[in-house]
C-alpha cells in the first residue's frame, strides 16, 4: 500500500510540472508510460497527450494518439474509447480541421452511454460532451452570427464552460490547464456577447496565469488589441 500510495505521489508531482516546464514534464511522462501497465498506462498516455495538445504541440501528441488507438482496437473498454476520441477532435480541432467532429462526438456518446462506463464518472463526462459539441458548433460560426442569428450557441457555451469548471476538483494537480480552457470559453463567449465584465474577469484570470500555454498567450495578444478574431483564432 505504500509504494501504490509512493508511486501515485510521484505521478501527481510529476503532472504538476506541466505548466512551468513542457520538455521537462514531457521527458518525465514518457518515462512513466513505459514503466507503467494496465490501467495506468492508459492513464499515463492520456494525461500525455492532453498536456502535448495544451502546448501545441502537434509533432508530440500524433503518435501518442497513434498509440491511444491500437489500445482501444484491442481493449473495448467504454472510458478508454471516450478518451481517445476525445483527444482525436481535440488534436483536430487544434489543427482547424472540424471535418470529422460528427464522427468523433458519435463514438464519444456511444462509450458514454454504454452500460459498461463507470457509473460514477457518467454525469461529469456527459457534462464535458455537451461541453464538446457546444465547442464545435461555436467556432463553426462568426463572431456577428454569434451575436445575432446563433446568440444560443454562445449562451450555450457559456453555460456548459461553467458547468464543467464547477465539476474540477480545484485542490487536484491536473486541474491547471482544463480550468484555463473552460475560462476561455467562458471569457470569450461573454466577449462576443457583448459583456465587457464577465469577459474581463474570466480572460483577466488567464492573463494572469504566468504559464506558457499558448492560450494564455493568446489572451494576452486579445487584451493589448481587443481583436476578438485572436481568441477565435484557434480552439483552446
Amino acid at each position: 500500500m505504500l509504494a501504490v500510495a509512493g508511486s501515485y505521489k510521484l505521478y501527481n508531482q510529476s503532472m504538476a510540472i506541466l505548466g512551468d516546464d513542457f520538455d521537462k514534464w514531457y521527458k518525465r511522462q514518457k518515462k512513466n508510460i513505459r514503466l507503467s501497465i494496465g490501467g495506468k498506462k492508459v492513464l499515463a498516455l492520456s494525461n500525455t497527450i492532453y498536456g502535448c495538445l495544451a502546448y501545441e504541440r502537434m509533432d508530440e501528441a500524433k503518435p501518442l494518439i497513434d498509440r491511444f488507438k491500437m489500445i482501444i482496437a484491442k481493449n473495448d473498454v467504454p472510458i478508454y474509447k471516450y478518451l481517445c476520441f476525445s483527444h482525436m477532435l481535440s488534436f483536430d480541432e487544434k489543427n482547424g480541421d472540424i471535418s470529422n467532429a460528427g464522427n468523433y462526438l458519435s463514438e464519444m456518446y456511444s462509450s458514454l452511454t454504454s452500460g459498461k462506463f463507470p457509473a460514477n464518472l457518467k454525469t461529469k463526462f456527459m457534462n464535458i460532451f455537451e461541453y464538446s459539441k457546444s465547442e464545435v458548433e461555436f467556432y463553426t460560426k462568426t463572431p456577428e452570427q454569434l451575436r445575432t442569428v446563433d446568440k444560443r450557441i454562445a449562451e450555450q457555451l457559456n453555460i456548459s464552460s461553467k458547468l464543467c469548471v464547477s465539476n474540477l476538483d480545484i485542490t487536484a494537480i491536473q486541474t491547471g490547464y482544463p480550468l484555463l480552457m473552460y475560462y476561455y470559453n467562458t471569457g470569450l463567449s461573454y466577449a462576443i456577447l457583448g459583456d465587457v465584465q464577465g469577459a474581463s474577469q474570466y480572460l483577466g484570470y488567464i492573463a494572469s496565469d504566468g504559464t506558457e500555454y499558448p492560450i494564455v498567450k493568446r489572451v494576452n495578444k486579445y487584451i493589448a488589441t481587443g481583436d476578438i478574431n485572436i481568441l477565435l483564432s484557434k480552439m483552446p
